[in-house]
């Protein structure tokens, strides 16, 4: 028969055990500890890692600069497993230097889909992976994005602390832009189309405003642009930036993709610093969003991934920003002048400058006739910047010759285009079809009518006009006006994604408008979901 050990003499040693055990005071009399619990350790650390302001951010930064190493090996195998793939794709990614670097990272990814998910088996599996992989690492760059956005809204710095958040903002930007750099994918070949007016000019002497890259089709640099028929389509500016990078460029079309992405990069930290420096203008209240405003616009992704592939929206920015930082340092005239260079870069800057216009003529309060004209004389400045632009370039040719190579220009084509598709897929459907006759015929050639260019040109001018009319009673309220052109490109970009027109790069200048709007809310967030569901 077994017997049960004696649980008083058990008892007895557990607790001259426990007599014996040291203690280690705790500062509250009558009570015994062992030390700090895990949970307490964690949150006296996190205390101390949360007082330094740049700590969070510097930690995210280097989490997505991480994430940024996977996202360029992953779109390198998305974009060559793409269905519609073409040589320059394959040749962009076996001549970037650095791509070993990308590649090794995503190593560890599966190059094809699990077998327990649809379509492993299939001939799209590793197209479908590589997509999947790449909105998983976008998702979690705008995830962290966001947490430093909000980081930053709930811990703002002390005024000794935010240059030194600044810093942390503006190098983690940098380095993002050079790793991006050499990503080995080129989501848009627009580079390639960029040296384009420089070869022209410089090699064949010909003006890229009225001369399509097809005339010459032996040439190596023209044949790369997927746009043989079409005139350039951006400004006299641009062509001449062309034509003094041409000698870098060379007879090697894939040395231009290089060369604008540098250019694109440069344009970007010059943004980067002018935000900061427009920021650092604004009033004592509004100190805190200096550091939101500038990691809004330096760690977006959507702008990190387009100034990546080399888009010249982020120059043209450069210049809007430019004009508005010397008309804050008391440099009108400059100002005017670098307002002035945007338009010739690009004519999408033209509603811009001319809402500028308008504020500082509202600003003068002009009373008499003289007065009013003399208030004009801003204008007269930017109208002459432009002018002499493009006059080198039109001169010579008749106003039905200029009417006629705009017509040719690829954004001009591709408005021809959507509406044309548009509107007779609506003439031909069941909808307009169903109904009695002759009623579906009437219908039908409405349809059809609508699909003019001129008419919806002349509709989103009287969009963009009853923008500005809103506008009004702000425009002589504001000393940046950044949230005015804000709203004013947004109404724009509203009615291209209409017609499906609306690309992701296009809202660069958006996004930097933005970053200098603290109490624009609605307007930001709607600019940070546009460019999140674009780029995802």
């Amino acid at each position: 028969m077994s017997r049960r050990p004696p649980m008083r003499a058990s008892a007895a040693i557990v607790r001259a055990t426990v007599r014996a055990a040291p203690t280690r005071p705790t500062g509250r009399v009558g009570t015994v500890a062992t030390g700090p619990a895990p949970l307490a350790r964690w949150r006296a650390w996190w205390s101390t890692f949360a007082a330094r302001p740049g700590a969070v951010v510097a930690l995210l930064g280097v989490a997505s600069l991480l994430a940024y190493l996977l996202e360029g090996g992953l779109s390198e195998r998305l974009r060559l497993n793409w269905p519609l793939a073409n040589q320059w794709d394959f040749a962009i990614s076996a001549s970037m230097p650095g791509a070993a670097v990308f590649r090794a990272a995503v190593a560890w990814i599966p190059r094809t889909l699990p077998a327990f998910l649809p379509g492993a088996g299939g001939s799209a599996s590793a197209y479908l992976m590589a997509d999947y992989g790449f909105v998983a690492v976008t998702a979690l760059l705008f995830a962290m994005y966001a947490m430093a956005l909000r980081w930053v809204a709930r811990h703002p710095a002390p005024p000794t602390a935010s240059r030194r958040l600044t810093l942390v903002i503006a190098g983690a930007a940098a380095l993002f832009g050079a790793l991006l750099l050499f990503t080995p994918a080129a989501p848009s070949h627009d580079a390639l189309a960029y040296a384009t007016a420089g070869r022209l000019l410089a090699t064949h002497h010909a003006n890229p405003f009225f001369v399509v890259p097809s005339a010459y089709p032996s040439d190596p640099v023209l044949a790369a642009n997927e746009w043989p028929i079409s005139t350039t389509a951006y400004g006299p500016l641009w062509a001449l930036l062309s034509l003094l990078l041409s000698s870098l460029v060379g007879n090697d079309p894939l040395r231009a993709n290089l060369v604008y992405r540098a250019v694109a990069l440069g344009a970007n930290l010059a943004n980067i610093v002018l935000i900061a420096g427009l920021l650092g203008r604004l009033p004592a209240r509004q100190q805190a969003w200096r550091a939101r405003g500038l990691l809004l616009y330096a760690w977006n992704p959507l702008v990190l991934l387009e100034v990546a592939t080399g888009h010249n929206d982020v120059v043209m920015l450069s210049f809007l920003l430019l004009g508005l930082y010397l008309r804050a340092r008391g440099h009108g005239a400059w100002g005017l002048v670098s307002l002035g260079a945007a338009i010739l870069l690009k004519v999408s800057a033209a509603p811009l400058v001319l809402l500028i216009l308008l504020a500082g003529w509202l600003a003068a309060r002009p009373g008499g006739w003289r007065d009013q004209v003399r208030a004009l004389a801003p204008a007269a400045l930017v109208v002459g910047v432009v002018v002499a632009g493009y006059l080198p370039f039109y001169w010579g040719h008749t106003f039905a010759q200029i009417a006629a190579t705009a017509r040719l220009q690829p954004p001009t084509q591709q408005l021809d285009r959507a509406l044309i598709n548009s509107f007779t897929t609506l003439a031909r459907s069941g909808l307009v079809q169903g109904l009695p006759a002759p009623l579906n015929t009437r219908v039908a050639a409405l349809a059809l009518a609508l699909s003019n260019p001129t008419l919806w040109t002349l509709v989103l001018g009287v969009i963009l006009l009853a923008t500005t009319f809103w506008l009004l009673p702000r425009l002589a309220r504001t000393d940046t006006l950044a949230p005015e052109m804000a709203w004013l490109y947004a109404v724009w970009m509203i009615f291209l994604a209409f017609f499906l027109l609306m690309r992701a790069w296009y809202l660069i200048p958006l996004v930097g408008l933005v970053s200098l709007a603290p109490a624009a809310r609605p307007l930001r967030r709607f600019a940070l979901t546009l460019t999140a569901t674009l780029q995802l």
